[in-house]
């Protein structure tokens, strides 16, 4: 699944995590995670790389508390993160965060060896979405 909006990119990947809250909740703090400006290292790399807007992430499509997706693009590469909530019971939901992107022209296809084939992307990815999780626990 997609999201919405954007274009269908080809498939890079999916990680899913267990969150000890309900849906709607994961959903709200996740939102509001990705409409924060960006800080720190993040902020940094997004102008290294040239993302558009000065952002990684713009909200393409939200069903609340079963989808959100976002898209975003930078020099290198234009790109989907689809998470849907997954409710398991009262207090617990399964997150899952699905990467499709396009790495166009020569600089896009070192990038891509560069962030997807290395497994940096699947190593940042798996530890976001745990982070994500922690986060609606504790708010």
């Amino acid at each position: 699944m997609a999201a919405a909006l954007a274009p269908e990119y080809p498939y890079i990947d999916e990680h899913s995590v267990l969150a000890d809250v309900p849906a709607d909740v994961l959903w709200d703090s996740v939102r509001r995670t990705f409409e924060r400006p960006l800080t720190g290292v993040v902020r940094r790399y997004a102008a290294l790389v040239g993302a558009e807007g000065g952002r990684a992430f713009v909200v393409d499509s939200a069903e609340r508390p079963g989808l959100l997706g976002l898209v975003g693009a930078h020099r290198f590469s234009r790109y989907a993160l689809t998470f849907t909530f997954e409710p398991l019971g009262p207090d617990r939901t399964r997150m899952t965060a699905r990467t499709n992107a396009v790495f166009p022209g020569v600089a896009g296809q070192l990038y891509k060896t560069a962030v997807i084939r290395s497994r940096a992307h699947r190593v940042l990815t798996k530890a976001m979405i745990r982070g994500l999780a922690r986060r609606a626990t504790t708010s």
